[in-house]
């Protein structure tokens, strides 16, 4: 395999739409904005995901971002 397969290729990209977070007891808390992509080296394929906590409030929230956290320079 010297390429991705056109299904991890229509893969990439955002998410469409805003995934909600939701408590443990059920209130919304916010929602999930997903960036994905994928590095194709030696006939492997290896997923990336970003994600940016958007229009949240939650003492659990920080808990949930790490995209500031994996992809800091």
């Amino acid at each position: 395999m010297n390429q991705p397969s056109n299904w991890q290729k229509s893969i990439e990209g955002e998410w469409h739409g805003l995934p909600s977070i939701f408590d443990v007891h059920g209130n919304h808390n916010g929602y999930n904005k997903v960036y994905r992509s994928s590095v194709f080296k030696d006939g492997k394929t290896m997923y990336y995901m970003n994600t940016k906590i958007e229009e949240g409030a939650n003492q659990l929230l920080p808990r949930l971002e790490v995209s500031d956290i994996l992809h800091s320079a």
